[in-house]
């Protein structure tokens, strides 16, 4: 089994809880990021030395492992899958907690979200399952989902979810892309997450794609009371030619995952 990479934390199961974990890349401290090899000069993107977890969606369960093998399960319901995301969340108690995750052959993208009593730990996690060959030109727009967990001083802990779309430059190594038609919902009931259609969405800055298929680069949201203050974006190109995208964003008050591809 591979092992957790470099300075990276434990990810904790405490009952149905989990403690935030750090993986250390470049000097970045993210989420759930996981480190690539390097390539060796080699026109391929390598796969991913990922940690010891994993996450399984079937019909009726999504569920997540942790890398001391503790597995929590939550009911999957029709109402929590977005795009390629299956999704699920449970309330007990003074604890809510939702997995969700986007899976296939090439690429992961997935979201713990943990709640007790205002106290909330988020784990986004997102890898490429095979090594592809790089391409070395022409472009690429990919479309998909984005789903996160934002944090309201009045309507608690919600699920946002929104379509999100790519665009990437293989000639000149950049990608850039967005995040529209965010709408959050509260138990399950879809409410628009702003009035104007055009606020509330966010923008993944242009930024390079290094010889290993990974980039980081700065997320802003558009046309909020935080318009023009600057988040962090990171990911991966994953698929066969490069036809996929997966990554994390973190933001105030919100965190969450995306997973796009070619059409």
């Amino acid at each position: 089994m591979l092992k957790p990479i470099g300075n990276s934390g434990v990810i904790a199961m405490h009952g149905f809880g989990f403690r935030r974990v750090d993986l250390y890349i470049k000097g970045l401290n993210v989420v759930g990021v996981i480190a690539l090899s390097a390539c060796g000069g080699t026109p391929q993107y390598p796969v991913a030395v990922k940690p010891e977890v994993s996450f399984v969606a079937t019909d009726t369960t999504v569920s997540f492992t942790n890398a001391q093998g503790g597995t929590t399960t939550v009911p999957r319901e029709s109402k929590y899958d977005y795009g390629t995301f299956a999704g699920g969340l449970v309330a007990s108690g003074d604890q809510r907690g939702m997995i969700a995750t986007s899976q296939n052959d090439e690429a992961t993208a997935s979201i713990v979200v943990h709640d007790v009593n205002g106290a909330l730990a988020v784990v986004t996690y997102y890898e490429r399952v095979t090594a592809i060959d790089r391409p070395l030109t022409g472009d690429a727009v990919m479309n998909g989902a984005y789903i996160s967990t934002f944090r309201d001083a009045d309507l608690g802990v919600t699920q946002v979810r929104g379509d999100a779309v790519f665009t990437v430059d293989f000639g000149e190594s950049t990608i850039e892309g967005e995040v529209r038609n965010r709408t959050a919902y509260l138990s399950g009931i879809p409410f628009e997450f702003v009035l104007d259609d055009a606020s509330g969405d966010i923008d993944f800055m242009q930024t390079r794609i290094d010889r290993a298929g990974a980039f980081t680069g700065e997320a802003v949201f558009v046309n909020t009371p935080t318009s023009g203050q600057k988040w962090t974006y990171t990911g991966l190109i994953a698929g066969a030619g490069g036809s996929q995208v997966v990554g994390a964003v973190t933001m105030a008050g919100e965190t969450g995952v995306f997973a796009a591809a070619v059409d």
